[in-house]
């Protein structure tokens, strides 16, 4: 085949029907715009499920992340510039109408979050301060081109539209790695604990992925009884992959999202003050119990193998970065992925952490709010707690205006987001974390413009009988 395909004679020919392909898709988009969203929509989710860490081929090539690999091909960078542009062509008839208030999207954000415009802010220009500016600078320019991505999805989709989104490509994500586990174990299993990882990178991600899906397809069944059948058996599934990663802290985040949700559901009829009291400490006890919980879990699992009990390891480092790295450069970090740079040798900022006796090198410091003041320092990690504060302001408004269980998606997309980054990074990288952090951010901001902009008083229109009774009066 790979003889065929490359003979003079057919290789000019490749090109030439991948454009009349592209030809006839953008002709049929223009003419059907249902095919269009069609088209839009599981590009999209395609795009969420290389942005979560698939690891299989060619998923794992096309990944945004992918375009500043060290290894990366000139081909295969081709190939996925040429993908990118063609799947934005195919879709211009759309796009035509749906970019036209992009702008006024833009704007909302920066008037109704700025702490999240300082935080991407911080990450575009932390390539000055940071001791390898151009790594800095690609990583920093992928987040960005990303999070540009995440405001047209926030634009174009709403809450339990985008929750629809993260609902499919998480089942996405379970069905094909029950196959590689099952019958592709070099890929499905980690070697080191011995429990499933599926198509991704590590049980971890799996696990909180699951858990995740098993709510958003309970909400969804809650209040769909035509389609229960099909979401009880993706749950079932999810569960089984769930059960199967082994992870205790996906065990945890699930049982924690549906106390949320009950306990949002008791509490939504009171005064806004009242609410977002009551969120503040389900979140302070959420942040605890996870803590403790995953931790005396992993102790009852772990015990035997003679692991570290001091939350799997991870105090030690976080002790370690605040007091000899972090002082360094307190105020701006070291720069977006400036300081966990392996491939530095003695020149990574980060060598010298090493968790004793067992010399374990972290890859980073399996918590997204201590990364995220490594990289960005302590203004960065204000800026993100004026962000997610801000959010949580916007959620509980978003959660009196709205009717449904769905009305406490962004209170439980944020949990999701602060539960899993304290044991995993991600909450600045191009992850699960970031699509579900930013996008919720982007869409609270854009719900509050419209909620402000409803409740303006409309403008008096004078018409003509009034201005002669005016001057009637006036005579």
């Amino acid at each position: 085949m790979k003889e065929l395909i490359a003979h003079p004679a057919i290789l000019p020919l490749i090109p030439l029907f991948g454009i009349i392909f592209l030809l006839f898709v953008f002709q049929l988009v223009n003419r059907r715009k249902s095919l269009g969203y069609l088209i839009e929509k599981n590009a999209l989710i395609l795009l969420i499920f290389m942005i979560c860490g698939v690891t299989i081929t060619p998923f794992n090539k096309f990944t945004p992340l992918a375009l500043i690999e060290r290894e990366k091909t000139l081909p295969s960078l081709a190939a996925q510039i040429v993908l990118y542009l063609s799947t934005v062509f195919v879709l211009l008839p759309r796009l035509r109408f749906t970019l036209q208030k992009i702008i006024a999207a833009f704007y909302s954000i920066v008037i109704f979050n700025p702490g999240f415009c300082a935080l991407v802010l911080l990450i575009v220009l932390s390539g000055f301060w940071s001791a390898t500016p151009d790594y800095t600078f690609k990583n920093a320019g992928i987040l960005l081109g990303t999070t540009i991505v995440l405001i047209y999805i926030a634009k174009q989709y709403d809450i339990q539209q985008f929750a629809e989104l993260i609902r499919l490509n998480n089942t996405w994500i379970a069905i094909p790695s029950i196959y590689y586990s099952l019958f592709r174990k070099s890929i499905g299993i980690n070697a080191t604990k011995n429990s499933w990882q599926g198509i991704l990178a590590h049980p971890n991600p799996l696990g909180s992925l699951m858990a995740l899906n098993i709510f958003l397809w309970g909400v969804y069944a809650a209040r769909n009884p035509k389609d229960r059948k099909k979401a009880f058996t993706i749950i079932f599934i999810s569960l089984y992959v769930l059960q199967m990663a082994g992870t205790a802290g996906a065990k945890v985040q699930l049982i924690l999202l549906t106390c949320l949700l009950l306990f949002v559901n008791s509490i939504k009829p009171l005064p806004f003050q009242w609410t977002f009291t009551g969120i503040v400490v389900f979140l302070i006890l959420a942040i605890i119990g996870t803590i403790l919980v995953t931790e005396n879990l992993e102790t009852i699992v772990v015990d035997g193998l003679g692991k570290d009990m001091t939350f799997t390891g991870r105090v030690p480092v976080w002790n370690m970065l605040f007091t000899e790295h972090i002082p360094k450069h307190p105020w701006f970090g070291f720069g977006y992925h400036g300081f966990w740079q392996p491939w530095r040798g003695l020149d990574n900022p980060a060598f010298n952490v090493i968790v004793m006796p067992s010399e374990w090198r972290p890859p980073h410091a399996h918590n997204g709010f201590v990364d995220t003041i490594v990289d960005l320092g302590f203004f960065g990690g204000l800026a993100f707690a004026i962000s997610f504060i801000t959010n949580l302001i916007y959620a509980v408004v978003y959660l009196s205006q709205k009717k449904g269980s769905e009305a406490a998606l962004p209170l439980i997309f944020l949990t999701y987001v602060v539960i899993t980054n304290l044991s995993e990074g991600g909450l600045i990288e191009v992850s699960m974390t970031w699509v579900l952090y930013a996008t919720t951010t982007l869409r609270l901001s854009m719900e509050m413009s419209y909620l402000i902009k409803s409740q303006k008083p409309p403008k008096r229109l004078v018409t003509q009988p009034t201005l002669e009774a005016n001057r009637m009066d006036s005579l």
